[in-house]
């Protein structure tokens, strides 16, 4: 499975072997996923997922840690 994508002025494009994201079918986008996280180790699945909490997760700060100050937040996604 190739996907490529092109950013910049109007070129954007998304493809999943030579095929635009937006004209797949649903069950084309859930074969996609099946095989992206089938291939994916389990480490680069945490980011994935991490990094998809952050982007489009809900928000809570529940406070700052005492000792060293940071910050501590939680990131809700239901789906």
């Amino acid at each position: 499975m190739r996907l490529e994508l092109i950013e910049g002025c109007i070129a954007d494009s998304l493809t999943v072997n030579g095929v635009e994201e937006s004209d797949l079918t649903d069950s084309q986008r859930a074969i996609v996923l099946r095989r992206l996280v089938n291939a994916l180790p389990e480490v680069m699945l945490n980011g994935i997922l991490v990094d998809l909490l952050r982007l489009r997760g809900e928000v809570t700060p529940l406070g700052r840690c005492e000792q060293c100050g940071d910050n501590v937040t939680k990131y809700t996604l239901e789906i």
